[in-house]
């Protein structure tokens, strides 16, 4: 049992996320990494037992495994008098999914009485500093990285930027590292073959993200050898314009199905 129920918290629910965030930032009022988040609907100040009476209706996201995407800009929010430094996602696999579940939500919250005002369209972005800041540090500094939704939380706002989680459902992990008498080794999760290939791609990403410059814009993939294929072709295409700490993607193994996924181990020569 959560203590203090009855008191009045800052609220809001969002999707808690990985990423490889890089060590050194640009100045600014940095907020922990542990903390960073894309934020789906804000609560406000809320009594906390109110809301936790009625989490056990909330509607669940439609997928199981969690998305991944890649940060592709850096923002500064609000536009016209920016106090926060924010970089923009792109979600790389279904994002109408998180689309539809963000407006289910705020349906949903509308229903139960809170009135939360929504914006025509969900921004995916993660806040990572508060002012003071200087622009030009943040976007000379900026690259892309990969990332992906590990849960769902309701946060309280606390003081010092620290949003903690006071009720989580977790999402399974899109890819994991294994251990591997090869050089490397995911074990790739996803629904699809498509969902297969980009959960692959964010693996791949996370240890070199400058791949993210050479995703594929649109993909068709009919089996495993398709998908092994495009990952090669994007390992080749940036090994020939950089460098690329990939040699290839083996054709190992074969695609498992699991009770409501698909399953895939990548073995990667390096």
């Amino acid at each position: 049992m959560i203590e203090n129920e009855k008191q009045i918290k800052r609220l809001f629910i969002g999707f808690a996320i990985e990423a490889p965030w890089p060590e050194n930032l640009p100045h600014g009022r940095i907020i922990p990494s542990q903390s960073r988040h894309l934020t789906l609907s804000f609560l406000g100040n809320q009594k906390l037992g109110t809301i936790l009476s009625k989490l056990s209706e909330m509607p669940k996201p439609s997928f199981e495994i969690g998305r991944t995407g890649y940060f592709q800009s850096c923002l500064f929010l609000p536009d016209k008098h920016p106090n926060v430094v924010a970089w923009q996602g792109h979600l790389l696999d279904n994002d109408q999914e998180v689309l539809s579940y963000e407006r289910q939500l705020y349906d949903w919250l509308n229903q139960i009485g809170l009135q939360i005002q929504r914006k025509d369209h969900w921004l995916c972005h993660a806040s990572l500093a508060r002012k003071p800041f200087h622009p030009n540090d943040w976007l000379k500094s900026f690259r892309k990285i990969p990332f992906f939704i590990s849960h769902l939380h309701l946060y309280e706002s606390l003081p010092e930027l620290n949003y903690h989680p006071l009720w989580s459902y977790a999402f399974l992990s899109p890819f994991e590292e294994i251990e591997h008498t090869a050089d490397l080794a995911f074990n790739i999760k996803g629904k699809t073959i498509n969902e297969l290939f980009f959960h692959a791609y964010c693996a791949l990403a996370w240890r070199f993200p400058e791949l993210l410059n050479f995703i594929p814009s649109k993909i068709d993939l009919k089996d495993l050898d398709d998908l092994i294929i495009v990952l090669n072709e994007s390992i080749t295409h940036a090994d020939c314009v950089t460098y690329c700490p990939y040699k290839a993607i083996s054709f190992h193994g074969s695609i498992l199905e699991r009770s409501n996924y698909l399953e895939w181990e990548m073995i990667v020569d390096v």
